[in-house]
């Protein structure tokens, strides 16, 4: 492997193709339900899976309502290439990007009476631990990306980016912009990993 130094003040960069690291970005599996039914007497231990599932992928609860069957959670980094240990990328592609530019991810579970569509403007139940009907559960995944107004990033190597000076028009009252987040959409591979999960564990806890 060659190595390459860089023209800035002659400070020496390792550059390695991601190609030759791509081994590296293990790949966890995007197998899984697009949503679950569960039972009015598993709702309980399918609450509680879905909280540990979240936990499990280092995320943090920022919202468990049970008796409106949602639970939200803070965001977590998206694993790149250089941390595979992780495992919460479908394919190399996905872990490409997120080593790219800086990405996260948020989740939200929400269990809903079976058979009523999502998008639908029915009224849901004020309290699903007295529902006594069969529950449906889906959870929605989002990534979002870093973006730093101004950044001209080079294309071969980070430490050759640079900023723009951007200058707010006079009078504006307003600061400088700095980093903020754009969402770039779902992560359905990993909405059906979470899935499976709370199913298995619910399949468990019944057995018991």
């Amino acid at each position: 492997m060659r190595y390459r130094t860089s023209r800035r003040a002659g400070t020496p960069l390792i550059i390695a193709p991601l190609a030759a690291l791509a081994p590296l970005g293990g790949c966890a599996s995007s197998s899984g339900p697009q949503a679950i039914t569960v039972s009015a007497e598993s709702y309980e231990s399918a609450f509680d899976a879905a909280v540990e599932s979240a936990r499990s992928h280092g995320w943090a609860t920022a919202l468990k309502d049970r008796r409106g069957g949602v639970i939200e959670t803070d965001t977590t980094p998206a694993a790149s290439i250089f941390e595979p240990w992780k495992g919460d990328n479908a394919s190399r592609g996905q872990a490409h990007e997120h080593t790219v530019g800086f990405e996260r991810r948020r989740a939200r579970f929400e269990f809903m009476p079976a058979g009523l569509d999502p998008a639908s403007a029915v009224d849901g139940v004020d309290d699903l631990t007295d529902f006594a009907q069969a529950l449906e559960l889906r959870v929605l995944v989002t990534v979002e990306r870093a973006s730093r107004p101004g950044l001209r990033s080079s294309t071969w190597s980070q430490l050759r980016s640079s900023s723009a000076i951007i200058i707010p028009p006079a009078n504006s009252g307003q600061p400088l912009p700095g980093q903020h987040w754009v969402p770039l959409g779902r992560d359905e591979a990993f909405e059906r990993r979470l899935l499976a999960e709370v199913e298995q564990a619910v399949v468990a806890a019944a057995a018991k």
